[in-house]
């Protein structure tokens, strides 16, 4: 999807309970059919320890949506975590919470 209709499907207000969606640059070309195994949020444990990154190499981030509790914003500059922090005040800093874990 295009930034633009990705934000017309937002508009829409979906939910979901398991999803993976990545920001992939515009100028990348890459055919995502061809994906090995495709970003998955049920079942990934890899969210739970250390720093995750994105599970699709050329994605800037991706946003996690994990079994409707918690929104994962993963690999993100601090741009992107800055406002997505204040968009979402109740955020916490998922790396820290995976330290504080282990």
């Amino acid at each position: 999807m295009t930034e633009n209709e990705f934000a017309a499907a937002v508009a829409q207000c979906p939910h979901f309970q398991w999803a993976v969606v990545s920001a992939i640059p515009a100028h990348c070309q890459d055919d995502l059919t061809t994906l090995a195994e495709a970003p998955y949020a049920d079942g990934n444990t890899g969210f739970w320890s250390g720093v995750p990154s994105p599970q699709y190499s050329l994605a800037a981030f991706e946003i996690v949506c994990w079994d409707s509790s918690a929104i994962l914003c993963i690999g993100a500059d601090e741009t992107i975590a800055a406002a997505f922090e204040n968009a979402f005040p109740g955020a916490v800093d998922l790396d820290e919470i995976n330290r504080l874990r282990h």
